[in-house]
């Protein structure tokens, strides 16, 4: 899969295929304010040729082509050269070549749509309106339980077939390794 480098998209999309037919609550819009449909989250591996593999949380959506938008670059520590027309990973040096697109400004994805009256207050709380599905942590000591009473309800125990098992196990080394 190729994918446009841009720093100025919030988040990291692909392409919705014709699996992808569940729409998502998520909303996505064009610089031009258009809505764009999304369709859930997919965590992918994606190998970039710079000699480690990056594992990260993609929005699907209906656009033609994959974005690596600023939170995957923040993420993994990636550098845009605009000069040499390359990525370098900021932990190893390495770096990939790649192409300059003129595109319009039709294209830039944003989860903001900035043709609301409100967008400029929104722009002065980034935090409200960032699609961050890695938990952050907590700014308070608030804590929720659910008091039950009686026995807990037992199942059998039943194993999950291989497919559903090899997703489980991608999800948990997912969420530990972030």
């Amino acid at each position: 899969m190729h994918f446009l480098v841009d720093s100025e998209a919030d988040c990291s999309i692909i392409p919705a295929t014709c699996n992808n037919n569940q729409p998502s609550d998520f909303k996505l819009f064009a610089a031009n304010g258009t809505e764009i449909p999304t369709y859930g989250i997919k965590v992918l591996k994606v190998d970039l040729g710079l000699r480690r593999e990056f594992l990260f949380p993609f929005m699907i959506a209906k656009i033609s082509k994959g974005i690596l938008g600023a939170d995957f670059l923040h993420k993994f520590n990636l550098l845009i050269d605009i000069n040499k027309r390359r990525l370098i990973d900021g932990l190893t040096q390495l770096s990939i070549q790649g192409n300059i697109f003129s595109i319009t400004n039709d294209l830039t994805v944003t989860t903001l749509n900035k043709c609301e009256k409100f967008s400029n207050l929104l722009l002065q709380y980034p935090e409200l309106t960032k699609h961050n599905i890695l938990p952050t942590q907590v700014k308070h000591g608030v804590k929720h339980f659910i008091e039950t009473k009686g026995q807990p309800i037992h199942s059998k125990v039943r194993q999950l077939d291989s497919k559903r098992l090899a997703i489980a196990k991608e999800e948990f080394k997912f969420m530990l390794d972030n």
